[in-house]
């Protein structure tokens, strides 16, 4: 029987907790994807907040609600709007959203709408008070093997007299 050091036991024992500690980081990392992939992308609110003479300044406020009892990070969320189901353009948040297991965190993202796109949205329509948005698009969450994407889709009629 061969006797080994004492350096080789501290190298076999480093060399494991180096793979126990890979295979944890791991199994964490796949729990928050799961969490990514549970979060409920919603709108708010679409409001605006300027006028200018080329355009306006919107602000669409999300609610991402996460039902799991993991927390997650959302590392950047890309949007497409549309207004009447008219493309009016598209928005980025690119802040890191952290959202804590079982909780809701609401979120904003600057918007111009140039008046050329929105007049064939709100030419008539402004005049009766209703507005459908739609918004489409893709959640990223950043890992160290590649990004995951996660798409999403949600629609709010705005100005609806109750």
């Amino acid at each position: 029987m061969m006797h080994l050091r004492k350096s080789s036991w501290i190298g076999i024992l480093i060399v494991t907790l180096i793979v126990v500690m890979g295979i944890f980081y791991l199994f964490r990392e796949n729990q928050k994807v799961k969490a990514l992939k549970s979060f409920n992308i919603s709108i708010v609110d679409v409001r605006v907040t300027g006028i200018g003479l080329t355009g306006a300044n919107l602000e669409v406020v999300f609610n991402i609600r996460n039902p799991s009892g993991m927390g997650a990070t959302l590392d950047q969320l890309d949007y497409k709007i549309y207004g009447n189901d008219i493309y009016l353009g598209e928005g980025k948040i690119n802040n890191a959203v952290n959202v804590a297991a079982h909780s809701n965190k609401i979120v904003s993202s600057s918007f111009v709408l140039n008046y050329s796109s929105a007049d064939k949205v709100f030419r008539g329509d402004l005049a009766k008070g209703t507005i459908n948005w739609k918004i489409s698009g893709i959640a990223c969450r950043n890992t160290p093997f590649g990004g995951i994407k996660v798409p999403f889709e949600e629609t709010r009629i705005t100005g609806e007299k109750d």
